[in-house]
């Protein structure tokens, strides 16, 4: 156990319920896993709001286990404005162009009106047109992937009341609609996607200018590769050999793959258990 997080109201269940979402969400943990994304889905869930929580809860409930949490629309159009103002609020600071493709010498209706992907450069596009860098209301529309394409569903208007990027960066606190909210960014990589948790859904995101969008229609979507029977090498090489073949017998804890590293020469050994005796 990592440790205990404990939330308390006087008033009501609600009220302790919505206080221990945002301090899971306040949460910030790198290097191991954790459940925090399990623990949030479950403070979400209508039986539990209820009070409805017998010993089996978890088996009642979640049958095919944890899948993730699936946020609303409302949730959606939510987190794209807060990436959008924060991206732009950034380029601001730092004073030079938050997107490609656009300058600082641009009208503030163009650097305003710009493209997030949820999920990544390939997952849902939002169009969200910002009233201001310092909050107001702004419009978010989920449209279809292609560059000029409909709008594929409801527009949603998101109140920014307040927005603060505090000294305990990842955490970017707001004030959505009236509600205290918190979205925690985990890491960053050089093409401008980051990583983002919200009311504890983990997904990609990146912030595009509507004519960065536009040329990145006319890529292509790589394959994604299952590596869940793979054992991956914990550094860049290829596998040039290993000691196990068809009939041998196995103990636990004694199956050994040996491979070397070709970028750097280093022998790696990497050792998988067994849970007990086997035949291959």
């Amino acid at each position: 156990m990592i440790s205990k997080v404990i939330a308390h109201s006087p008033n009501n269940r609600m009220e302790a319920i919505n206080a221990l979402r945002q301090a899971l969400d306040s949460y910030v943990i790198a290097g191991i896993r954790h459940n925090c994304s399990f623990l949030s889905d479950v403070l979400r869930h209508e039986a539990f709001i209820d009070a409805k929580t017998p010993t089996n809860f978890i088996n009642m409930h979640y049958p095919d286990g944890f899948t993730g949490v699936q946020l609303s629309s409302t949730e959606q159009a939510e987190v794209a404005c807060i990436a959008a103002m924060t991206t732009l609020w950034r380029g601001e600071i730092l004073q030079r162009p938050a997107l490609a493709l656009t300058s600082a010498t641009e009208g503030d209706d163009e650097i305003r009106e710009v493209i997030v992907c949820l999920g990544g450069m390939f997952g849902t596009p939002f169009r969200v047109v910002l009233e201001s860098l310092d909050g107001g209301k702004s419009s978010v529309t989920p449209f279809g992937k292609e560059a000029d394409g409909p709008s594929i569903g409801e527009t949603h208007s998101v109140q920014i009341d307040e927005l603060v990027m505090g000294g305990s960066f990842p955490l970017i606190h707001a004030v959505i609609n009236g509600e205290n909210k918190v979205l925690q960014i985990q890491n960053e990589d050089n093409t401008g996607v980051f990583a983002v948790r919200y009311q504890g859904a983990t997904f990609d995101a990146i912030v595009m200018s509507p004519k960065e969008y536009k040329l990145s229609r006319h890529m292509r979507e790589p394959k994604k590769i299952d590596t869940s029977n793979l054992i991956l090498s914990p550094m860049p090489g290829t596998l040039i050999s290993y000691s196990v073949e068809v009939s041998l017998y196995l103990v636990y804890r004694c199956f050994v793959l040996q491979y070397t590293c070709i970028h750097r020469m280093v022998l790696i050994v990497n050792t998988t258990s067994s849970t007990s005796a086997i035949s291959l």
